[in-house]
């Protein structure tokens, strides 16, 4: 299977709204990029939708707001959406946090003998 995907995604738990022609609702933000994310919901989206959503972000105030995105699948209680349209600022904001989790994982894959040198890390457990 290809992976089209052009933007790295992060796990996240962020509470979300989200409005379109024919549905409101809210959910949870269960892995972003700069150029989507994945939300869990009850609510019923369907591929094809148009929405406009409202993210918050942990330990901030204000939402993220993207004014308008495309529902690409709907499978069960999650949905994916491309970003189509956000303000600069809007875009700024999720720039920073994606920067943001890049550190994170990457801290945390440097941090992790196995995910260095899966070998050097079996040796090391050998000599014990």
């Amino acid at each position: 299977m290809i992976n089209r995907r052009q933007h790295a995604r992060y796990r996240v738990a962020l509470p979300s709204t989200f409005h379109g022609e024919r549905i409101e609702g809210e959910g949870t933000v269960v892995d972003i990029s700069t150029g989507g994310c994945r939300i869990r919901s009850e609510a019923s989206v369907f591929t094809g939708d148009y929405i406009g959503i409202a993210i918050q972000l942990s330990g901030e105030t204000a939402t993220l707001t993207v004014d308008l995105a495309a529902v690409r699948w709907s499978i069960g209680k999650e949905f994916g959406v491309e970003f189509i349209r956000m303000e600069a600022e809007q875009q700024e904001r999720l720039r920073a946090v994606v920067t943001q989790l890049e550190r994170i994982s990457a801290h945390r894959q440097g941090h992790d003998p196995e995910s260095r040198d899966p070998v050097a890390a079996e040796e090391r457990r050998t000599q014990r």
